[in-house]
């Protein structure tokens, strides 16, 4: 259950987002101790899920982006066609006498939760396109965001991927062992497990992340200590084949369904993995309920952002992240996640 960020400016409040099934405003107000309460606003984005909150006829998934963050996916001229995939500061929680709380020794992860195709880019500094924006109107960056570099992300309509036929953008409902970036054979959730073509002895890239030393080759897989520093880091590699089969596990498609596939977008199009790895919580909001297992699990616990449990637990760590607020990072696979007083980053 990725949880949106806090931001004090933004339309939306926690007691309106409810996905899944499952009210955010309550589980928020436990996890935090009172501290954040069901009436406070929080930064619903990227925004996935038709579901979250009611919505305007015409809506579909949409991301928004600013200031450096944005500044770092124009100079990789992410555009039509191109697919973000978003991870977060997973932990998981479990429901005691009706009160949600953070298990205790349970791992931190980096999972990825969502994807979304790039359909359109909006500068909306700039855009006259009041038709176009009407069912985006209470997304975020619509609000208070004067800045020309302010950008809204809007989904395809459908995966334009080989044989992987699901929405532009959404949410994944479960938790599977390609989507969990952390390398769970240590205890550092930055430490990522990825396959060997990923390592740049292979011709890959990715952003904030080129220093050699961050790469160890293991076997058919690499290990890889993730930078602490930005939002998204693209993914930049010719291996079209292997891409595709990666992508397949993500989204669990069958190995058979990816051969033979004349299209050749997957090739040229930008991959990028959004994600705030300092952060215990992740950049914006849907909800999955699992248990420890990967399945649906509504009685007993589920996997939530993380970034509640380091306010009211740890709130002694949270002076330190302070340096990385103003820090992003992108990918041809780029990577978000969240900050504490995201108000200020957005």
């Amino acid at each position: 259950m990725p949880l949106p960020i806090p931001a004090a400016r933004d339309p939306r409040t926690y007691g309106e987002v409810a996905v899944n099934g499952v009210a955010v405003g309550p589980l928020v107000e436990q996890l935090t101790g009172g501290r954040y309460k069901r009436t406070s606003r929080c930064h619903l984005d990227p925004d996935l899920d038709s579901e979250a909150v009611p919505r305007i006829a015409g809506w579909r998934p949409a991301f928004g982006q600013i200031n450096s963050a944005q500044s770092h996916l124009a100079r990789h001229a992410i555009c039509k066609g191109d697919l973000f995939l978003f991870f977060g500061w997973f932990r998981e929680a479990e429901q005691i006498d009706g009160r949600w709380r953070f298990v205790r020794e349970a791992p931190n992860l980096h999972v990825i939760y969502g994807w979304m195709e790039v359909d359109e880019v909006i500068n909306l500094a700039a855009s006259r396109r009041s038709d176009l924006l009407a069912p985006f109107a209470d997304h975020p960056h619509l609000h208070g965001r004067s800045d020309p570099s302010n950008t809204l992300y809007l989904a395809s309509e459908r995966l334009h991927l080989p044989r992987l036929d699901r929405q532009g953008g959404g949410m994944f409902r479960e938790i599977s062992g390609p989507r969990v970036l952390t390398d769970t054979r240590q205890s550092k959730r930055s430490t990522w497990r990825l396959p060997q073509w990923l390592h740049p002895d292979f011709g890959t890239t990715l952003s904030y992340n080129e220093t050699p030393g961050r790469w160890q080759l293991d076997g058919t897989e690499c290990t890889l200590s993730s930078a602490a520093r930005g939002q998204e880091f693209v993914l930049a590699t010719a291996n079209r084949e292997a891409t595709e089969a990666w992508l397949g596990d993500v989204f669990g498609a069958q190995k058979s369904a990816l051969a033979d596939c004349s299209n050749q977008r997957a090739s040229e199009a930008n991959i990028t993995i959004v994600g705030r790895p300092r952060d215990k919580s992740v950049a914006a909001g849907s909800v999955d309920v699992i248990d420890a297992h990967g399945q649906l699990n509504e009685e007993r616990g589920m996997y939530v952002s993380a970034l509640w449990d380091f306010i009211s637990d740890n709130a002694h760590l949270c002076a330190s992240t302070r340096p990385f607020l103003r820090r992003s990072t992108p990918a041809t696979a780029s990577i978000m996640s969240s900050v504490r007083q995201a108000d200020r980053f957005f």
